[in-house]
Parts: C-alpha cells; structure tokens; sequence
C-alpha cells in the first residue's frame, strides 16, 4: 500500500460504528460485501474472482501477521460492470449519510459525518499550507 509521509488530520472516534457486524453479505442488484459501514458492491462474476482469491491467499497465509507488506494474493477481478466513476453523497431516510466513492459505499451517522467533515476540513488546510510552502 506504500508508505506513510505525513498525516495530514487524525481524530480519535469513540462511538460505535452505525453497524456492528463483522462481516455480511447480501444479493440483490449485486452483491454486497459489508464490513461495518464500508459496503463493496460486486457483479457475480466479481464476487467469484473475488471469493477465489480470498481462498487462494488464506491457503498461503501462515497464520502471523507481518512487520511489512506481504502480498498473499494479488487477482484480477474482471469487468467494470458496476465500477461508477460517480462519486456522491448522499443524506437517507432513517437520518443517515450515505458516501459513494465508486464502487463502495460507506453509511455513517450525522456525527460521524460531521467529524468526518472537520477531519477533511484540516488536513485540506494542513495540504494546502505544505502545497502553498512548496511554490
């Protein structure tokens, strides 16, 4: 994944997230992969490449995790049958904010969006101010 530089914002977020569960996953116009609040959306064909490489990486995997980047699978997971370059966000019935950001979607409460907000809001300013000393 690379190498941090800097952080440019950081917060401690200590209530829940809006969903609890580990792991879920439905059907229906596609297949959802839900990880607390982060939802991938995959077509069938997706989620078959995808299932595969899990597989496949948890039959390498020795069981210890690593003190660097240790590749156990690297799939390709065809086709772009839902991939949107659309990003948006979105306010849901049931008072809830719904961020796309292609093909995943993260839900969150109002406070967590706003604490998400001012996260953005300085390391924007903190980016600028290293952009700006740059020039």
């Amino acid at each position: 994944m690379g190498t941090n530089k800097r952080v440019l914002s950081s917060m401690e977020v200590e209530d829940s997230p809006l969903f609890n569960s580990d792991l879920r996953i439905e059907v229906s116009e596609a297949i959802h992969l839900h990880r607390r609040d982060i939802r991938f959306l995959m077509s069938e064909r997706q989620y078959e490449n995808f299932t595969k490489g899990v597989i496949e990486a948890f039959g390498v995997w020795d069981g210890k995790l690593a003190d660097k980047d240790s590749i156990l699978d690297n799939s390709s997971i065809p086709g772009n049958e839902l991939l949107s370059g659309r990003w948006a966000i979105e306010e849901l019935e049931g008072d809830t904010i719904h961020f796309h950001y292609g093909d995943v979607r993260i839900e969150m409460t109002h406070k967590r969006f706003q604490r998400l907000l001012k996260l953005f809001k300085e390391a924007g300013e903190k980016y600028y101010d290293i952009q700006d000393d740059k020039t």
